[in-house]
This record gives structure tokens, sequence and C-alpha cells, in this order.
């Protein structure tokens, strides 16, 4: 995973850290990415998506709507990622 993906990982775990459900074009219009063309960040969700890092949920009564959520993967990933920060600020 690059560090554009890392950072797409972690904007997305703030909805999932406050059970938000994200679409894939909303995901694609967060502010803080803003840095990024539409296209890049669609690029970097397919990749985590092959990567096995998020999935997409298609919408129960709006197929054309799928729900970017976070895999096993994910979440073993952002368990480590705050372990190793709370670590990191023991002195």
């Amino acid at each position: 995973m690059d560090a554009n993906e890392k950072y797409l990982l972690e904007q997305l775990s703030q909805y999932w850290a406050n059970n938000q459900r994200i679409t894939v074009t909303e995901a694609m219009n967060i502010p803080m990415l803003s840095c990024f063309s539409i296209s890049t960040i669609h690029s970097h969700l397919k990749s985590l998506r092959i990567k096995g890092y998020v999935q997409l949920i298609v919408d129960e009564t709006d197929n054309r709507v799928k729900y970017v959520s976070a895999s096993e993967l994910t979440q073993t990933y952002l368990c480590k990622l705050g372990k190793s920060m709370l670590k990191a600020t023991e002195i």
C-alpha cells in the first residue's frame, strides 16, 4: 500500500469509526482529499479493493449506489496503527 492509499484509508476510517456509511461518490469528494483528482481517488479505491483493504457493498434499493466498507485486513491494519501510535506517545 502506498502513501496515498494509506491517506485515503485513514480518511475513510473516520467515517467508519463514527458508524457512517460512505458511498464511492462521497469518498471521491471528501474535502481532505481535494488535493487529488477524482480519477486518482477512484484509482486508489480500486487498488485498495484489489489488495483487499476495502469492499464495495451494493445498496439494497439502488444497484447504482455502492458503499465503501472496511475489510478485516483494514481493521487489522488500523488496530496495529493505533497500537503503534499509543506506543509512540509513551515516554
